[in-house]
């Protein structure tokens, strides 16, 4: 008999493929890994989005040409589901890779997929999804300490992270966040007192902060205006931000309308 705890550590997962045979290769492939349970193969985009909304999978193996929607731009979908299932591509082309990791994907496979690697693909997805669900339990935790607090009508804490390193959870509150960087599938968050890796792309982690402070200054960094010490202007248009520590960051042409908050946020550490 299955115990509750091996089937709590299953991977959920899901294929889109519109070629049969390819489909069929990893269906044999997946059904080798013991902690690995399909619940369907789709053929297109439609089919893969109505799977992952009933199904809700941690993880899709997701071919990037298809006819219709190709799998670039359904994943880009899927990462705004509140609760988004890891990627890992498949495609018969290495030209994809760039754009696939800028999407956060956990792995990406080359056409026909061999043995070694698709566990190679699984186990990496496996350390991401774990991670993830103690984050998140550590998280839930916060929260139901957070409304006992709220019960008893204590003043409310500012917001915190739940960040992990080494293995060692720590609660840190977000005025001690510095700055947020975009690093493949994964956020590095750097605080007054280290730098921290979380497994989730820099647009989902911005929208859990609701401190006004935390500005996307590019596509790729998430700064928190308080530590700004210095806006200076480039030749070409840009400006670079230097932060307290010295760490300097470029604000983009297209979000200098960020500017006065900028410089409103970073006056009143300074004052």
């Amino acid at each position: 008999m299955t115990s509750a705890f091996a089937k709590a550590n299953v991977i959920r997962s899901i294929i889109v493929d519109d070629e049969p045979l390819a489909r069929d290769l990893l269906k044999r492939l997946l059904e080798k890994e013991p902690d690995v349970s399909l619940l369907a193969a789709c053929s297109n985009a439609r089919e893969a989005v109505e799977a992952v909304r009933a199904l809700k999978p941690e993880l899709v193996f997701l071919d990037i040409e298809m006819p219709g929607e190709d799998g670039l731009s359904l994943a880009e979908r899927l990462s705004t589901l509140p609760k988004p299932p890891q990627i890992v591509f498949v495609t018969a082309y290495n030209r994809f890779a760039i754009d696939a990791f800028e999407l956060n994907a956990v792995d990406y496979l080359v056409k026909p997929v061999s043995k070694e690697r698709c566990r190679d693909a699984v186990s990496r997805a496996r350390d991401v999804i774990r991670k993830d669900s103690i984050v998140e339990l550590a998280s839930r935790l916060v929260e139901v300490v957070r409304n006992v607090d709220r019960a008893t009508e204590q003043p409310p804490e500012e917001q915190h992270l739940v960040l992990s390193k080494n293995d060692v959870l720590r609660s840190v509150p977000l005025s001690q966040v510095q700055w947020i960087e975009a690093a493949n599938q994964y956020v590095s968050i750097h605080t007054t007192d280290g730098s921290y890796v979380m497994s989730e792309s820099l647009g989902q982690f911005s929208a859990r902060i609701s401190d006004a402070r935390f500005l996307r200054v590019h596509r790729s960094a998430l700064v928190n205006a308080r530590y700004v010490a210095e806006v200076s202007r480039n030749a070409n248009g840009t400006h670079t931000l230097m932060l307290a520590d010295g760490t300097e960051l470029t604000l983009a042409r297209s979000r200098a309308s960020l500017l006065p908050a900028l410089l409103k946020f970073s006056a009143e550490r300074n004052a």
